[in-house]
């Protein structure tokens, strides 16, 4: 499985560059979001008359609705190109010229002359099937347990995050009862553990733990649905095959992004574990 590089050597690396930009812009709204929090619980030790502060907080939730709807522009791209890479790869689907225009209409000169240049073999997969259900099933197999893996790493880290918040909020509030005697001391912290309980909200991290838990499932699912086609008679399943495909696309389309970092993290983990599985086919 490959990712985006400063180069990219194929037109499939050049669509990983799209989802990093997408993953970019998504990162950028958690930050602003983050940053209006932090101001947020800065303004409670701040003199009332500070008005600025909540213009300034204004701005940052602005900037990061922004960046999220920018995320989703570039997203909806990287998913549409994906989509038409994986049937490609699978079934020597061509890629017309007017769907790869669409893809690069919005990109910089350079970007585009470095597409151009893209003429390396797709080699995303590991599978060495010739074009069909069977290599597509092969590939969707690859796909989703790749994507299972870390769909569910995210999920514990979100409810891990979650969890950590609300526990935090709630010891702080009672610590500070029990040794706090002084009325606006209290108060203070009081809102400081409000303000976090609304930073989970903010930050969709419950919606979050859940819609990657969710994805996970689903990439289990289909992960099952390749393997027991490929497991079948041996008749042609073509019909099935893509239907299984569309599936996994349609929960790739709809559950939050994957980050790089983690991909990076686990990267040499699941390819070795993919290479031991894959020899003992």
């Amino acid at each position: 499985m490959t990712e985006c590089t400063d180069s990219p050597p194929t037109v499939r690396q050049f669509c990983s560059c799209y989802f990093g930009w997408a993953k970019g812009w998504w990162w950028a709204n958690l930050a602003l979001k983050f940053a209006a929090f932090v101001l947020g619980v800065l303004a409670v030790f701040l003199p009332q008359e500070v008005v600025w502060l909540a213009g300034v907080v204004a701005l940052l939730l602005f900037c990061g609705e922004v960046s999220g709807i920018r995320s989703g522009i570039l997203r909806s791209t990287a998913e549409s190109l994906h989509r038409k890479l994986d049937f490609q790869n699978s079934f020597e689907w061509p890629i017309s010229d007017i769907e790869l225009a669409d893809a690069v209409a919005t990109l910089s000169k350079r970007a585009r002359k470095r597409l151009l240049k893209a003429t390396k073999a797709d080699d995303y997969f590991a599978s060495t099937e010739p074009a069909g259900w069977k290599r597509a099933m092969q590939n969707l197999q690859e796909s989703a347990w790749w994507s299972k893996h870390l769909a569910g790493s995210m999920a514990n880290y979100c409810l891990a995050l979650t969890i950590g918040l609300v526990s935090g909020s709630i010891a702080m509030l009672v610590i500070s009862y029990l040794i706090v005697s002084s009325t606006e001391p209290l108060a203070s912290v009081s809102r400081i553990a409000i303000s976090v309980l609304l930073l989970i909200v903010s930050l969709g991290l419950i919606p979050l733990t859940i819609n990657y838990r969710t994805f996970a499932t689903r990439c289990r699912q289909s992960e099952r649905r390749a393997t027991d086609l490929l497991n079948s008679s041996g008749a042609d399943s073509e019909s099935q095959a893509i239907k299984a495909f569309n599936e996994y696309h349609l929960a790739r389309a709809s559950a939050p992004p994957l980050p790089s970092l983690l991909w990076k993290y686990m990267e040499r983990h699941l390819n070795e574990t993919w290479k031991q599985y894959m020899n003992r086919q």
